[in-house]
């Protein structure tokens, strides 16, 4: 489940709150123009715990490090201020209740106004990471953003920007586009869905910079400041192309393991001294784990610097290190 941290709000954090507990839709314009201005009662999700914590997972990993928290408390919804609150319904079907047969729907720039994002798990088959994609796309709609479309000397070639690589790493997708595609699914600058998209720029990062700013840097971007996680686990963004973090680890058999399922990233190893000794890349989305085996003291502190191996690719990691044992596979070793 995420941390407690993403439910509550600080300084200027927008909140989406996802209700999977069914909801009596009235007064919004899904009611005015789908239901003759008539209530709908949607119901309740029917998703498992474990499947509602996927879905949640997905959105909280898109926007890490962004001014926005992910919450399931109905109760911090209702506390914030409508112009700084989005509401998505996860429920079972829509054709019963507004005729038409969506996976999920939004209206475009309709953030803050009382109108929810509507997401129908029943056309997902139990796929909660695409699930969760889906409300991404809905709420990104809600801001202003269109489809990512590819045209061809501006003659429509598809609506929905499908994504490109292969392999369960280096497969991608554009969280506008086909965004059921791809291992990572990110934000992209391309030409929107539109009547003249093809001579106009839509800027994905652009929109969530505007909507949801970046938070400030959250470890030391230098081997002087960097951060003890001993024993214990720190969350953390690579909030920038060029944004590197500073861990240090030490013990008589130090190890350190970083997990980020979205991205590429590095760590380089430095000894007490700041001398590099070595860097190891993520060889897949789950990550590393490295164990440091050195010889005479093994209680010498290491330096770990933690930054995105590919450009591209914007990881939001977790890290742990401490000392004792820990599996590891033998190139990743040190």
């Amino acid at each position: 489940m995420f941390s407690k941290k993403q439910n509550h709000v600080c300084g200027n954090e927008k909140v989406f709150y996802i209700d999977f507990n069914g909801e009596y839709l009235s007064g919004t314009a899904w009611n005015q123009f789908y239901t003759n201005g008539n209530p709908v009662n949607l119901p309740a999700s029917g998703l498992t715990s474990l499947q509602k914590n996927q879905f949640v997972q997905t959105v909280v990993n898109f926007f890490k490090g962004r001014s926005i928290v992910i919450t399931t408390d109905r109760a911090l919804f209702n506390a914030t201020p409508e112009e700084d609150r989005q509401m998505c319904i996860v429920s079972t079907e829509s054709l019963p209740y507004f005729g038409v047969n969506w996976s999920g729907v939004a209206f475009t720039n309709s953030w803050g106004t009382g109108t929810p994002v509507l997401i129908f798990k029943n056309l997902f088959n139990g796929n909660m990471l695409i699930a969760g994609r889906a409300s991404i796309h809905e709420l990104m709609h809600t801001i202003g953003e269109y489809h990512q479309a590819i045209y061809d000397n501006c003659n429509l070639v598809v609506e929905f920007r499908f994504g490109e690589g292969i392999g369960a790493f280096n497969s991608w997708c554009t969280i506008m586009g086909n965004f059921n595609q791809g291992n990572i699914c990110t934000p992209f600058i391309g030409t929107p869905y539109l009547p003249d998209g093809c001579n106009l720029t839509q800027n994905d990062f652009a929109a969530l910079n505007e909507f949801f700013p970046l938070k400030p840097d959250d470890f030391a971007n230098q081997l002087s400041g960097a951060v003890s996680a001993a024993n214990g686990a720190k969350e953390f963004v690579i909030e920038t192309s060029g944004d590197v973090d500073f861990f240090k680890t030490s013990g008589q058999k130090p190890w350190a393991k970083v997990v980020s399922n979205n991205g590429h990233f590095a760590v380089d190893v430095y000894d007490n001294q700041g001398r590099y000794k070595q860097t190891l890349k993520s060889t897949n989305s789950l990550g590393l784990n490295m164990k440091i085996n050195i010889s005479g003291n093994r209680n010498n502190v290491y330096y770990l610097k933690v930054r995105i191996a590919d450009q591209g690719f914007m990881p939001r990691p977790d890290i742990a290190v401490g000392s004792g044992v820990l599996s590891v596979s033998g190139q990743q070793v040190l």
